[in-house]
């Protein structure tokens, strides 16, 4: 037979209800708590110490009627239902069940920094209030001789936090404030610290619909989720919260992992609006996304300020191209060059670039700083053919922006100054010669022109200033006396002295068009070149000497012999002797002849 009444076990400071209860039937020998109520006294007397010395969930047979769940202000979807979970190393030190152990998000204790424990690990089974023993499982193995991992510094301090606010809204503490919790927490009370852990926790499992409630994280491994990244986030405030929005922000509005941010920014607004106390974070998310978010705030975003949607960090790029003074197809190919820096945002129906803000700087530079190939050929003072030469020979560098030819203003400047600069001081007894002057009467070939160049700058031609009547390379005067050394040493170089068609046919005293064919019927070996954007055939000096090593025209001919080319002509045909090229051959202006055949005649 039952007894009616027992023998009174002191409860200690911060026990919870069922652990009392429990701890209480295994002090009588009796499996289980249930057993109690057919005590009615007994029932009556721990009905008195709830909220007094014990505190927690109350079982359904010892709640009065119209009672709440938990006793004092506790919320009962903070607390765990029937599952259990406790630090096995506290239940050695001191063997009673703590009231934070029964909070759903207090999973580390935070005096030996180890991980709860809820399931045996001999049965696997977790931890139930319907075991026969507080210090063991169903199975009968000993909570005792459970061991736990270690966690973080920042856990601990946020799951002591916890514990202190527990303590406090239980009357067994006068404060919650502490020297060593996380500065971000110290003003928050219990319910806004669970609105905390639970806001940042939306991305613990981001392909899961976490819903409101909290019942899913009764197990230790779920809810240790959410209070090691709030843990996280909430340490050093707000630099690692920015570092947390980094990791989870996403340029593509598509994916799923920006469809969960657009998730936690809503749910950061709605707790900011239930509790003041959590506006903080809202503010923080605020300026992150003002400063460094993606996406572009206009007057839909109502939570931002006037000064905030001017200073984003982000501007589309229409307001780029309105700011620069281009066409929107220009920032496209800015952003391509990494001129500009952007990012293209995709929709279902459109997609749209949107420009950083700190790169129109560079935008602006580079804008004000390109020239176009005629005004390169307006400053250098030089023709268009001259100017090709340059970048031909990579003087002078050339990008090209949807077919157009640019140039960098400060390379065409530079190049200017370099030449402008005196090198050698102007004595009356050497009369200086401008560029002008060579270009017009001295230099002929491109290839002549850019090695005049190179030792120019490279010291070998002295400058001896720039008059101010003339602008550009043009004007720009030389020692006379070097330049005639270096065209002497130039000309002794027969492998690099080479002429155009024209020159050629000028020089040898023939129409141009008698060089070109020879050229073309492969008698005269050319070389084709490019200048520029254009292509033209040049002599060398080895090719020409061959050329006229082999062949000779009827012109020729008649000028040794003194007599006409009709009568050379015509006496070689007498002979036997045929051009190898002419009007009657293959359409060429004049007969010419092999050396070689005309020499056995005795012509030469």
């Amino acid at each position: 037979m039952k007894r009616s009444t027992l023998h009174p076990i002191k409860a200690e400071q911060g026990e919870s209800l069922r652990g009392y209860l429990l701890r209480l039937s295994t002090a009588y020998g009796w499996p289980g708590m249930g057993w109690l109520k057919e005590l009615p006294e007994e029932v009556r007397r721990l009905r008195t110490m709830i909220g007094v010395s014990v505190h927690g969930r109350i079982p359904s047979w010892l709640r009065e009627r119209g009672a709440a769940l938990l006793s004092g202000d506790l919320s009962h979807h903070h607390y765990l239902g029937k599952l259990s979970r406790c630090c096995p190393d506290c239940l050695i030190e001191y063997p009673f069940w703590r009231i934070e152990w029964e909070h759903i998000f207090y999973t580390v204790c935070h005096v030996h920094r180890h991980l709860l424990r809820d399931q045996c690990p001999e049965c696997n089974a977790y931890l139930t209030w319907d075991r026969p023993s507080l210090t063991h499982c169903r199975c009968g193995s000993s909570i005792l001789s459970w061991r736990s991992a270690d966690v973080l510094t920042d856990e601990s301090q946020l799951c002591a936090a916890i514990s202190k606010r527990i303590l406090y809204e239980c009357g067994l503490q006068a404060s919650w404030e502490g020297n060593t919790e996380i500065d971000t927490l110290k003003v928050l009370n219990l319910h806004a610290l669970v609105r905390l852990i639970f806001t940042f926790g939306t991305y613990v499992d981001r392909g899961k619909n976490l819903g409101t409630g909290l019942a899913k994280f009764s197990k230790v491994s779920d809810a240790h989720k959410m209070t090691r990244l709030t843990s996280i986030a909430i340490t050093n405030w707000p630099f690692n919260f920015y570092e947390f929005l980094k990791e989870n922000i996403s340029f593509d509005l598509r994916t799923k992992t920006a469809k969960q941010f657009a998730k936690f920014s809503r749910l950061v607004r709605k707790q900011a609006r239930k509790n003041g106390e959590l506006d903080f974070i809202a503010r923080e998310l605020q300026d992150y996304l003002a400063k460094y978010g993606a996406r572009l705030l206009d007057r839909r975003n109502s939570w931002a300020t006037r000064e905030q949607r001017v200073e984003q960090r982000y501007m589309p790029g229409t307001l780029a191209a309105k700011i620069l003074g281009v066409k929107r197809a220009v920032i496209a190919d800015l952003v391509q060059k990494e001129i500009l820096v952007g990012y293209s945002i995709k929709t279902n129906k459109r997609s749209y670039l949107v420009i950083e803000r700190s790169s129109l700087n560079k935008a602006k530079y580079y804008r004000t700083n390109m020239l176009t190939f005629t005004d390169v050929i307006a400053i250098l003072n030089l023709s268009r053919r001259r100017t090709n030469d340059l970048v031909g020979a990579g003087i002078l560098d050339e990008t090209r922006e949807r077919g157009i030819r640019i140039f960098c203003k400060t390379q065409v400047q530079k190049l200017v100054e370099t030449l402008s600069i005196p090198k050698k001081l102007h004595s009356p007894e050497n009369t200086p010669i401008s560029m002008g002057s060579v270009l017009k009467s001295h230099i002929a070939s491109g290839k002549e022109f850019v090695l005049m160049m190179r030792a120019i700058l490279s010291g070998d031609i002295s400058t001896i200033g720039t008059p101010e009547s003339k602008d550009g390379i043009a004007g720009v005067l030389l020692d006379r006396t070097e330049y005639y050394d270096w065209r002497s040493r130039f000309t002794l170089c027969q492998g690099d002295e080479q002429w155009t068609l024209p020159q050629l046919a000028k020089k040898l005293g023939f129409k141009q068009q008698v060089i070109y064919h020879l050229a073309g019927s492969g008698l005269l070996q050319s070389l084709t070149q490019k200048s520029g954007r254009r292509k033209y055939r040049v002599v060398t000096l080895a090719a020409l000497n061959e050329f006229e090593d082999k062949y000779i025209s009827s012109a020729q001919l008649a000028k040794l012999r003194n007599t006409s080319p009709k009568f050379i002509i015509k006496n070689l045909m007498t002979e036997g002797i045929v051009p190898i090229s002419g009007p009657s051959i293959d359409g060429c202006r004049q007969y010419f002849y092999k050396k070689n055949d005309v020499a056995l005649m005795r012509v030469l």
